[in-house]
């Protein structure tokens, strides 16, 4: 984003803000993430991540076009980062891997049985979130049209880190 683009969006955001009567300034940014710009977004933010990862996933496939993303969350639990995974439990794919994500000690549980989570979402240390639609497969990073969002927004990443642990 440069700085044009920048300052647009802080302006927007104050003006929002003022009329919707938040005294908070506006989040620090915003960035589309198109089709195949997700997986190299993902795994930098997990491989950036210091504190904690949350991911909620309607699917998660444990193969070759997933690896990179799934070793990575494996590396970030190995070097003290608290990694929380959801996935949805009526996925058989999704089986796989939660025995793959424990093996390397992340914490990774189905959802309850009584409601379908189709969220997919990544909130790294209490301020990035990465949501929209892709999910964790081959056609969603390379053949899907897809369409996420990355803010960068303490106040969201909280309310969405909350409904998390709700689920």
């Amino acid at each position: 984003m440069n700085w044009k683009s920048g300052l647009f969006v802080l302006i927007i955001g104050l003006v929002v803000g003022f009329f919707m009567g938040h005294s908070s300034p506006a989040p620090t940014g915003y960035q589309l993430v198109l089709d195949s710009q997700y997986e190299p977004v993902a795994k930098s933010l997990i491989d950036s991540a210091n504190n904690s990862i949350l991911i909620g996933m309607f699917e998660m496939k444990t193969y070759n076009a997933t690896y990179p993303l799934l070793n990575s969350l494996c590396d970030a639990r190995a070097r003290g980062v608290d990694v929380h995974v959801i996935l949805e439990n009526t996925i058989s794919d999704n089986n796989k891997t939660v025995s793959f994500l424990k093996k390397c000690n992340v914490d990774v549980k189905p959802d309850p049985s009584d409601v379908r989570t189709h969220a997919k979402f990544l909130i790294v240390d209490g301020r990035l979130v990465l949501l929209g639609s892709t999910n964790w497969s081959f056609s969603a990073f390379y053949k899907n049209h897809e369409v996420d969002m990355l803010v960068d927004d303490p106040k969201i990443a909280e309310k969405l880190a909350n409904y998390f642990y709700r689920i």
